[in-house]
C-alpha cells in the first residue's frame, strides 16, 4: 500500500484534498504520511490508521498501539483518547476518500465499468474486456478470480478489494495506460464503502438471488446494497 512515486504527501494535504475536516488534534500536520492503512499490524512511522469497526474486530481498539508504532493520525469515530487522533463520523467513508488521495486519486482519471449482481459479475467483466479490447482500449480488470493489467495477471484476495488496495490497483493501471477498468462490484463491498468516491461510465447488474444473508440478514437489505 505504499505510495508508488507522485509528489510529497504531507497528512494536512491529505486531509483537505480527503474533504476530512482537521478539528482539535496534536497530529503533526507536516508530517511526511507514508501509507494509509486500516490494519494496525501494517503501521510504522508515518502511517494514518483508519479505526474500522468490522464483524469481528473494532480497530477502535488497535488504536493506541498505532500511535506507539509511529502513526501520524489515527483517525477514529469517537473520542480514543489520542494526541494525533482525527474524529470523523464514519471511517469507513474516510478510509476510501483518504486511500484515494494518497494515491494520486486514479480513478477520476480513468472510465470505471461496475458490474453487480448475484451471479454472472465475472463472465460479464471479461466480456466487457473483450469488447473494450477490441475498439483499442487497454483495460484493467478486477473480480473473483484475479486482477489485470492488459495482459498481466495479479491475484486477487477478495472480488472487490479493500479501497488502499484498490487504489494502489488503480495507480498501477493508470501507470500501465489502461484507460478503461472493469470491476466486479461485490454487496459486501457496497455496503462497507470500500467504493465511495468512485464514479463510473456505466453499472450492469445482472440479477438478485438469495445469496449473502448470513452477512445481510434480509434479501432487502441485500437489494439495497446492490442498488447503490
Amino acid at each position: 500500500s505504499y505510495r508508488e512515486g507522485g509528489n510529497l504527501m504531507l497528512l494536512r494535504e491529505l486531509m483537505e484534498r480527503a474533504g476530512l475536516p482537521w478539528g482539535e488534534t496534536q497530529a503533526a500536520p507536516d508530517t511526511e504520511v507514508t501509507l494509509v492503512t486500516c490494519d494496525s499490524r501494517q503501521v510504522g512511522p508515518g502511517a494514518v490508521f483508519v479505526c474500522i469497526q468490522g464483524g469481528k474486530a473494532d480497530g477502535h481498539c488497535y488504536a493506541a498501539q498505532a500511535a506507539e508504532k509511529g502513526a501520524a493520525a489515527v483517525v477514529a469515530q469517537h473520542d480514543v483518547g489520542l494526541p494525533c487522533q482525527l474524529l470523523w463520523d464514519d471511517t469507513r467513508f474516510a478510509y476510501a476518500r483518504l486511500c484515494a488521495v494518497f494515491h494520486g486519486e486514479p480513478a477520476k482519471r480513468l472510465k470505471l465499468v461496475a458490474v453487480t449482481g448475484t451471479n454472472g459479475k465475472t463472465t460479464i467483466t471479461y466480456l466487457m474486456k473483450h469488447v473494450l479490447e477490441q475498439a483499442g482500449h487497454k483495460v484493467g480488470i478486477i473480480g473473483t478470480v484475479q486482477n489485470e493489467i492488459g495482459g498481466m495477471s495479479l491475484p486477487a484476495k477478495h472480488t472487490t478489494p479493500d479501497p488502499a488496495e484498490l487504489h494502489a490497483l488503480f495507480a498501477r493501471m493508470e501507470r500501465a495506460g489502461c484507460d478503461y477498468v472493469v470491476l466486479e462490484a461485490s454487496s459486501h463491498a457496497l455496503d462497507q464503502q470500500r467504493l465511495a468516491g468512485c464514479w463510473f461510465e456505466a453499472v450492469i447488474f445482472t440479477n438478485l438471488t438469495r445469496d449473502h444473508l448470513d452477512y445481510h440478514h434480509t434479501m432487502e437489505a441485500y437489494y439495497e446494497a446492490k442498488k447503490k
